[in-house]
């Protein structure tokens, strides 16, 4: 088994939003294709989860729950779809909202389906991320779902961030454009999580 790399922080948004653009969008394609409509769905900060609001069909009709302000600024205004704000202290570049008040909001809402962004994803470690109070809204987030999606490009793939959100065996699946190290696969199995991989 690969040992897992341990990253210390992020790089700045505006450099990641131009990494691994068309992969991010792959993914972000893939991750709209398991909404239908009339669902409720929790996004939450990043550039991949920009390209899942992004990628969400024009006809899309239901709730979409997130704490970024980019999020919610890509769906603010469609027709037949209710853009929630979490609200909370907003931190610059990803402009994500956190504190008490992002996680009390998270903790009264029941969603169908939530995306969840990711500072690294390994088999032992499971999701982690790069922001202490972020990890507690992307755990009401997990706790109040149906269904859960770690979204990751290639590049997040073996990584560890400094803060731990959730094991592997917590989610439904990961959504990611390339084939991981068979210990992360090898991982999902052993939990039923899916491994979805989208079309070329």
């Amino acid at each position: 088994m690969a040992d897992a790399s341990h990253v210390k922080t992020e790089e700045p948004f505006d450099i990641r939003l131009d990494e691994q653009r068309e992969a991010k969008a792959r993914i972000g394609v893939a991750a709209a294709g398991l909404v239908k409509n009339g669902d409720i769905i929790a996004i939450d900060v990043g550039t991949t989860s920009l390209q899942i609001a992004k990628a969400l069909p024009k006809d899309f009709r239901g709730v979409v729950a997130t704490p970024c302000l980019l999020v919610a600024g890509e769906l603010a205004g469609r027709p037949g779809l209710d853009v929630l704000l979490s609200g909370g202290w907003v931190r610059g570049g990803d402009l994500a909202c956190s504190n008490s008040q992002a996680v009390s909001f998270f903790r009264n809402l029941n969603t169908d389906v939530a995306f969840l962004s990711s500072g690294g994803v390994a088999a032992k470690e499971g999701l982690t991320d790069f922001y202490r109070d972020e990890t507690a809204t992307r755990q009401e987030m997990l706790r109040n779902t149906q269904r859960s999606y770690i979204v990751a490009d290639s590049s997040k793939l073996g990584k560890v961030a400094p803060y731990h959100v959730c094991d592997l065996s917590d989610v439904t699946g990961v959504i990611t454009e390339s084939i991981p190290h068979e210990s992360l696969v090898q991982e999902l199995h052993r939990h039923g999580a899916q491994l979805i991989l989208p079309d070329s």
